[in-house]
């Protein structure tokens, strides 16, 4: 009902895990604004613009006495209306380590089908191949120059006024351990993607990296189209790759992930 009625209604919920796949589901996926209040009403991340349709507090994180619930709130009552409240089955397992397996190579697929459907009639699969290593070393370059422009904002309790933002910091490592849990290469290091680091957050006018150039090349020769297509080629892999860097920065803050 918020995905197709967003000014109608909200979604409140009360949780102290499971932040990282909220966040992907709800802003990455489904499109929605979500605001994230931890301790003290701090707002830990704010992503979209606009009024949030989805508010995740934390602010309970520590007390293990409640219990986290999702609710549905008619946002043109004022206050807000509760429509219905759900509560976790208590004879529910809970999820564990076990349940990452899937999101393992991730990314590594979602390059594959790419690799599949737009080039595979032009290259070889040793070339797609060399596209799909290429790209986790320039999605690992990219999560890292974003990290540098992420920010955590303050607001006061009282005015719900922003009074301060602070940097927020994701260490490399973090994010070279996450690029590898999500491209299935548990041996890739960090002076492999060192050559590949950017000024700025990743473009379409970025220029390509030496496989993608090289495929591009190829397909030219193939095809009289092929300037056209290569550039929408190449502006696809690129908002793949930034999609990829911001599933990265998401999985470098998930603890335990090769548990």
């Amino acid at each position: 009902m918020v995905l197709h009625f967003p000014e109608n209604y909200l979604i409140h919920i009360k949780t102290g895990a499971g932040i990282c796949i909220l966040l992907v589901w709800a802003h990455r996926i489904l499109g929605l604004n979500v605001l994230v209040l931890g301790e003290g009403d701090q707002v830990d991340i704010r992503p979209g613009q606009g009024d949030p349709h989805i508010v995740v507090d934390m602010s309970f994180a520590n007390t293990c006495l409640r219990v986290a619930s999702v609710t549905l709130l008619d946002s043109t009552k004022e206050p807000n209306e509760q429509l219905i409240t759900i509560y976790p089955d208590p004879d529910e397992s809970l999820i564990d380590g076990t349940w990452k397996i899937p999101a393992r190579g991730y990314g590594k697929s979602v390059l594959e089908q790419i690799c599949d459907n737009e080039i595979s009639q032009y290259l070889t699969g040793e070339a797609s191949r060399a596209i799909i290593e290429e790209m986790a070393l320039v999605t690992d370059a990219n999560a890292q120059t974003i990290a540098k422009y992420l920010v955590r904002n303050k607001l006061s309790s009282a005015s719900g006024e922003k009074i301060s933002a602070t940097k927020c910091a994701t260490g490399q490592r973090q994010i070279l351990k996450a690029t590898r849990f999500l491209f299935d290469r548990p041996k890739l290091e960090d002076d492999e993607v060192s050559i590949y680091q950017l000024r700025r957050p990743l473009h379409q006018h970025t220029p390509a990296p030496s496989s993608i150039a090289g495929a591009l090349q190829t397909v030219r020769e193939h095809d009289r189209t092929g300037q056209e297509w290569t550039m929408k080629f190449w502006n696809k892999m690129t908002k793949v790759t930034q999609m990829l860097s911001i599933l990265v920065l998401a999985f470098a803050h998930v603890r335990d992930l090769n548990e």
